[in-house]
This record gives C-alpha cells, structure tokens and sequence, in this order.
C-alpha cells in the first residue's frame, strides 16, 4: 500500500513533468551540422551539347570529384560570357548557386551547355540544392561513389 502510494504525491507529478520536458527539449534541439565552407568554380562553355531544355548531368569521377554538366543555355549565354557556381556545405547539405555573366548579343558563338568539375566533395551521401540563375531549381540525393552517373531536369 505505501509503494503505490507515491504516485499520489505532488512531488512524483513534478519530477515526471521535469523529465518530459528534459526529453522534449532533447529531441528539438538542433543537430550540430559544423561550420559552413564555401568554394567558388567557374565552368567551361560547350557548344556541343543537344540538350535544348534546363538540365543538369552529374556523374561522379574516379578521382572522388563530381562534374555537373548545365544543359539548356541556348537563350541565355555566348562564348563570351560566364558561368561560375557557388557551393556551400554544412554538414552534409550542399548549395550550389549558379551565376551567369552574359553579353550583348551577337558577340561570340552561341553555347548551349556549361561544365564545371567540383573537388570539394568526399566520398559521401550528400543533398544537394541547385539554384540556376534563370529561376530554375534541382533538388536531389547525391551518394558520391566513382561511376554514378544520372540526369535531372531544372524546374523553372
């Protein structure tokens, strides 16, 4: 009769509030995702491409590093104009924002796709946000293993 008798008590209520709360405050709490690292690379302007649509090829190198081909440029850049991207990486979350440095037309030769090679990435699973410069957004799992190749179409 005693030993039930400690759940009558205010003071078993109090201690069982103050566990739930430490558990509750336990599992919201933020996960320690690192500092953020930046790296900036610029692309290589390809007129060969027969893609005519926004999209973005990845495949992942032997030497661990990814490279994203951005087809569908035709409208928006000439030979002599710019693609760059920047990639931010935050524990295992990847932005990349793409920029593009057009010129006036008629100057240069038309290209219709971009190639950049990023070297910043381990051998790891990875997801990833791709913000092309014209409004178009990719959002996709990348689980860098040598060989992995795939293809995704930009939304605009």
């Amino acid at each position: 009769m005693t030993l039930l008798s400690i759940f009558s008590s205010p003071e078993f209520y109090v201690i069982m509030v103050v566990i739930a709360a430490a558990v509750v405050a336990m599992s919201v709490r933020p996960s320690l995702k690192g500092q953020a690292r930046s790296f900036f690379y610029a692309a290589t302007l390809l007129s060969s491409a027969d893609e005519t649509r926004p999209s973005l090829s990845v495949t992942c190198l032997d030497d661990g590093s990814v490279q994203l081909m951005r087809g569908g440029l035709q409208r928006l850049l000439n030979s002599s104009g710019a693609v760059s991207i920047a990639v931010t990486i935050t524990g295992f979350d990847v932005s990349i924002v793409e920029r593009i440095t057009p010129t006036g037309p008629g100057v240069g030769v038309p290209v219709d796709a971009a190639m950049i090679i990023m070297d910043c990435l381990a051998l790891e699973r990875y997801h990833v946000r791709y913000a092309g410069a014209d409004g178009s957004l990719c959002v996709f799992t990348l689980h860098n293993r040598p060989g992995i190749a795939f293809s995704r179409d930009l939304a605009v």
